[in-house]
C-alpha cells in the first residue's frame, strides 16, 4: 500500500511543476485504479487535486473504479454557481475540466452536470435601469462564450449536450452556439437535424417548384425553433416610474411572465402601435443584447394578437425566422406570411433569401427580417445592419 502512495504522491506533486504540467498523470492513474488501492486512499487522494490533475485522471481511458470516483469528488464540490463574466477569467471546477479535454464517460457527464448556471438577474429593484440591464447582458454574454469554449473543446458530445439541455436554460445557448457560432464544428451525424444556412428559419417545404406543380401556393415552411427560454430574468420591469419605452425594452429582459409587464405597459400608451414599429426599427440602438433579448423582444411582438406586417418586417430576421408558432416545430403563421407575401412564387427571389446574412449574434444579428426580404425580391445586395448605441 505505501507504494501505491508513493507513487500517486509523486506522480501529482511532479503535475504541479511548470514543465510537467501537460503529464497525463499516467502513474498516478494507474495507482489509484488498481485494484489494490483502497476507496479511502483514491478518495483521499482525488479530493486533494485541481481540477486540472482531476481531468487528466478522468480521461477516457481512466479504469472504471477511477472515473467513477473522481465523478464522485465533482459531484461533492457543491451546487454550480450561476454564470458571470469573472467566471470566464476565474473558472469554476467544472468549466475547467470541460475545457481540459475528451473524459471518460461518467467523468464528462459529471462535470457537465456542475457546469455554471445560467446568469442570475437579480432584482432592478433599486437599480438604474441602464446599469441592471448592461450587467445582464454581460452576463448573457459570458453564459454563450463559455458554451462556445466548451462546444468547440468536445465536438463528439454535441448531440449528447443538446439532448440534456432540453427544456433547460441552457437549451437556447447551446443551440445558438452550434447554429451560429460553431457551424463546422458541428459533429456530422448531428448536422442532418439543423436547418442548414445562415437563415435557418427557412426551409422550403414543399420546395416552391414542386409547389407549383402540384397547384399549391404555399411557398414556405420557416424553420423550427430550436430551444426555449433562456435568460431566466424575472418579469420585474412593471415599474410606473419608468419612460414606458424602458419599460417595454425592460420586458426583453424578462422571462415567463413578461409578457404580462409588456401588456400593462401598452394597455397606458396612447400610440401603442406607433411605439412599438419604433422601438423595433431602432432595436440595436435601443434595447442591445444578446441573442435572448433579441428573442424575447421578437416572441414579445408575435405574442399580440393585432401585430401587423410591417412590424413583424422590422423585427431582427434570425430571431423571426426561427420563432414558434402554433406548435413546437412550426414558425409562426405571422412570420411564414410575410415571408410568403414578400417572395410569392420567384424562385430565384426565395434561393437568395436562403443564403441571406443573417446569423444569431453578432452585427448581422440585427438585420431586419423586412430588408433582407426586399433584397432578395429585388436582387439588391444585402443590407448593412442598423446602427448601434
Amino acid at each position: 500500500m505505501w507504494l501505491l502512495e508513493a507513487a500517486v504522491a509523486a506522480d501529482l506533486e511532479g503535475e504541479e511543476e511548470a514543465h510537467h504540467f501537460g503529464r497525463r498523470s499516467a502513474v498516478a492513474a494507474r495507482a489509484l485504479g488498481h485494484p489494490s488501492c483502497t476507496p479511502d486512499l483514491r478518495d483521499r487522494t482525488l479530493r486533494r487535486c485541481t481540477p486540472q490533475q482531476l481531468a487528466r485522471l478522468g480521461g477516457p481511458g481512466a479504469e472504471e473504479r477511477l472515473a467513477t470516483a473522481v465523478a464522485e469528488v465533482v459531484r461533492a464540490l457543491g451546487a454550480p454557481p450561476p454564470m458571470s463574466p469573472q467566471l470566464l477569467e476565474e473558472e469554476a471546477p467544472a468549466q475547467t475540466m470541460l475545457r481540459q479535454g475528451p473524459l471518460h464517460d461518467v467523468v464528462f457527464e459529471a462535470a457537465r452536470d456542475m457546469l455554471p448556471t445560467a446568469p442570475d438577474p437579480g432584482d432592478p429593484e433599486g437599480e438604474d435601469i441602464d446599469d441592471w440591464l448592461d450587467r445582464n447582458r454581460r452576463g448573457h454574454e459570458a453564459w454563450q462564450t463559455m458554451w462556445r469554449q466548451i462546444l468547440e473543446r468536445h465536438p463528439d458530445r454535441h448531440r449528447n449536450f443538446v439532448e440534456w439541455a432540453d427544456g433547460t436554460d441552457a437549451e437556447r445557448a447551446i443551440h445558438d452556439q452550434l447554429l451560429g457560432s460553431l457551424p463546422w464544428a458541428v459533429d456530422p451525424r448531428y448536422r442532418p437535424a439543423h436547418p442548414r444556412g445562415p437563415a435557418t428559419g427557412l426551409r422550403h417545404g414543399p420546395p416552391p417548384h414542386r409547389a407549383r406543380r402540384a397547384g399549391r401556393g404555399d411557398r414556405a415552411c420557416v424553420g423550427r425553433y430550436l430551444g426555449g427560454d433562456a435568460g431566466g430574468v424575472p418579469g420585474s420591469a412593471r415599474r410606473q416610474r419608468l419612460p414606458r419605452g424602458e419599460a417595454l425594452l425592460a420586458s426583453a429582459a424578462g422571462a415567463y411572465r413578461s409578457g404580462e409587464d409588456f401588456e400593462d405597459v401598452l394597455r397606458r400608451h396612447s400610440a401603442p402601435d406607433e411605439v412599438l414599429l419604433r422601438l423595433t426599427v431602432a432595436l440595436r440602438r435601443y434595447l442591445g443584447g444578446g441573442p435572448t433579448w433579441r428573442e424575447s423582444w421578437t416572441r414579445l411582438i408575435l405574442a399580440r394578437e393585432d401585430t401587423g406586417p410591417s412590424l413583424v418586417r422590422a423585427l431582427p430576421a434570425w430571431s423571426a425566422l426561427r420563432a414558434r408558432g402554433g406548435g413546437y416545430r412550426n414558425a409562426h403563421a405571422v412570420v411564414v406570411s410575410v415571408v410568403r407575401e414578400s417572395l410569392g412564387s420567384d424562385q430565384d427571389a426565395w434561393d437568395r433569401f436562403a443564403s441571406c446574412p443573417a446569423t444569431n449574434s453578432g452585427p448581422a444579428a440585427w438585420l431586419r427580417l423586412g430588408d433582407l426580404l426586399d433584397a432578395a425580391a429585388k436582387g439588391m445586395p444585402w443590407p448593412k445592419p442598423p446602427a448601434g448605441r
